[in-house]
């Protein structure tokens, strides 16, 4: 047998305790080379939104190398502890330390070209779905598939590298070892683990202060930029502290009551679980953190999307234009005669809507004052109840298009314009305008009363209410509509015109590209930290054989084995997971500014699908694991 058979061999003896660091690994240079893919495409260099989605993928190929290449590290070092015994009986028998070293180069050059070529085959065989998805996703045309060269030598050769690299570092890991520390393996007795109650009580304390500042940014919104990095930093040093020292002391504490201790399966699980807590505790800070930034990365890009699409629906016209006040007549016939001729030829049929609203200032409060006959003649355009007749000193509120002021406990009972008093009526009528101010209607007496004593002239919103506009005014109609009118409008400072389809298309193409280019890294994280917890399960394999082995002599049945194993194995992959979704529901609130159902909802969607994902990866380690286990009882 030539050495090379010797390497390989290696490799397809221990295959399927391989499998979870190839696949993840495979995974990796998948996602980074239809990346690849995506940056070198003949058609994305055409146009600002394709070199911005290539900047953002070159920025993730960076990140994807990055951390696969501490996650190769992480997952050979557990790879290599579990192989001493083997390594130290190959001394035995006359392996030089070079031949050593070489045998372990070549098994995991072996294994990282076998992750190499499964990934490329994957990409390639679903880069032209991806393609098609990634440009459903930007909202671009279709992206013809082409043979991508340059994208095959970059990921070759950039992982190819990335293995040799890795391959050589882990040789420094076993160099010092001794024969005699070798052939012991993971055998070497372990101490009672021990905590420092100072510690735990910082762990718990930053996680405390860090959760207490979080809730108390949802009510102070605009201390986020201050606020963001100490939270951050507490929620971060808690977690820590959390799992290498306040889980040891909370174990301790329930293994002290003899009556939960003593009862059942639970002295099986309860004392091994303290030194499985100790020895994984900086994995499962790394797993938590890991998955709170996959979590609320996700959660974010998500609820942005949703606010994109709720921002569109909310304004009531799809093309604005609000002249400046002291902008001459004529001039504004001008411009408005230009915004209907373009209409016109893109054959729009559309409704105008022309309103005044009187603006004025009430403790550093803006107000609208709107007449009612201007209010009806809109709600008549948008198909909207009208409102009935109003007193003099009344005044309605209509829901503003940011939703300010919609509780009952923001809405003053009165409202004083310059001596006049006005009682509002809490009925938040829907709104007629495009502004994000907040408008009030008044009778139209009144209205002519308070602007004689007013200032400021009327403000005029001219809007052009399009029927089933989503099918008359299409979103390409709309941004070449838009670019053209702001080439031809000769806009004096202070006068807005805005098309609101085209301001909608360019914030979903650029979020929509964040969102393609992060969510496979936040799958990448996600994925690779569920393997950090099975190679933590592998390296402790054979010291639970042998544990389990030696109970079930004593009368331990299969069934007692597999409800002690399934609960620290849920434990390993949920206990991180739980402890990550509780940072997520803390942060996202925090990021969005506000508590609210929708916010909720968007968490809620965010974590399901990565709740499902660790359930799939769970029920499959734990069967495999427990038919391990049942081969070394004795039965």
């Amino acid at each position: 047998m030539t050495f090379r058979q010797l390497a390989f061999n290696n490799v397809r003896r221990n295959f399927r305790n391989y499998l979870a660091y190839i696949l993840s690994s495979s995974f990796a240079v998948m996602i980074f080379f239809i990346y690849a893919v995506f940056i070198f495409h003949p058609e994305m260099t055409q146009g600002e939104l394709g070199k911005t989605v290539v900047q953002g993928m070159k920025a993730a190929e960076y990140i994807i190398f990055g951390f696969s290449f501490f996650f190769l590290i992480y997952s050979v070092n557990a790879f290599l502890k579990v192989r001493n015994k083997e390594f130290g009986i190959l001394s035995i028998h006359g392996m030089s330390r070079g031949q050593l070293n070489r045998l372990i180069l070549l098994e995991n050059l072996f294994i990282g070209s076998i992750s190499i070529i499964g990934g490329i085959g994957a990409g390639l065989l679903f880069a032209k779905a991806f393609l098609m998805v990634g440009a459903n996703i930007l909202d671009i045309e279709t992206l013809p598939f082409y043979f991508p060269a340059k994208a095959l030598v970059l990921t070759i050769g950039s992982f190819f590298a990335l293995f040799l690299m890795i391959s050589l570092l882990t040789l420094l890991l076993i160099r010092s070892n001794r024969i005699i520390e070798l052939l012991k393996g993971n055998q070497k007795p372990r101490k009672e683990p021990k905590a420092n109650l100072w510690l735990a009580l910082l762990g718990g304390g930053s996680l405390t202060a860090g959760y207490y500042l979080t809730v108390y940014i949802w009510d102070h919104p605009s201390l986020i930029k201050g606020y963001l990095f100490p939270v951050a930093g507490l929620v971060t040093i808690g977690t820590y502290f959390l799992f290498t020292q306040l889980s040891v002391i909370i174990i301790r504490f329930l293994r002290k009551r003899r009556s939960l201790y003593w009862s059942g399966t639970r002295i099986l699980w309860l004392s091994d679980l303290t030194y499985r807590m100790k020895d994984n505790a900086r994995m499962f800070f790394l797993v938590t953190i890991v998955s709170t930034v996959a979590f609320s990365a996700t959660g974010v890009l998500l609820g942005y999307m949703q606010m994109l699409d709720e921002m569109k629906n909310q304004s009531p016209y799809q093309v604005d234009y609000f002249p400046f006040p002291d902008q001459e007549d004529k001039e504004i016939k001008t411009q408005i005669s230009l915004i209907e001729n373009e209409l016109q030829k893109a054959d729009v049929s559309y409704q105008k809507v022309a309103i005044k609203e009187l603006v004025f200032y009430n403790k550093k409060q803006v107000y609208q004052l709107i007449k009612r006959s201007d209010y009806n003649q809109a709600a008549k355009v948008l198909k909207i109840k009208p409102l009935p007749t109003l007193k003099k000193d009344e005044a309605v509120w209509v829901v503003p298009s940011n939703g300010l002021l919609t509780r009952e406990e923001d809405q003053p009972k009165t409202i004083q314009v310059n001596g006049t008093s006005l009682s509002i009526q809490k009925k938040n009528v829907p709104s007629v305008l495009s502004s994000y101010s907040l408008p009030l209607v008044v009778s139209d007496t009144t209205y002519g009363k308070l602007q004689q004593t007013i200032k400021e002239k009327p403000t005029l919103h001219i809007g052009y209410f399009i029927p089933e506009w989503k099918r008359n005014f299409p979103d390409p109609v709309a941004v070449k509509m838009g670019t053209v009118l702001e080439n031809k409008l000769d806009m004096p400072m202070g006068s807005i015109f805005n098309v609101g389809a085209a301001f909608y298309v360019e914030m979903k193409q650029g979020l929509s590209a964040t969102l393609f280019v992060g969510l496979f890294i936040a799958v990448i994280f996600f994925i690779c930290a569920g393997s950090f917890l099975y190679f933590r399960l592998f390296a402790d394999q054979e010291r639970d054989q042998q544990h389990y082995r030696a109970i079930s002599r004593i009368g331990l049945t299969e069934r007692e084995m597999k409800r002690s194993v399934t609960i620290q194995i849920a434990l390993l992959f949920f206990l991180p997971f739980l402890v990550a979704v509780i940072h997520t529901s803390m942060a996202l609130p925090c990021l969005f500014n506000v508590f609210s159902a929708s916010v909720l909802k968007i968490t809620f969607w965010t974590i399901i699908p990565f709740f499902i994902l660790q359930l799939v990866y769970f029920l499959v380690v734990r069967a495999r694991y427990i038919r391990n286990l049942k081969r070394a009882m004795v039965s």
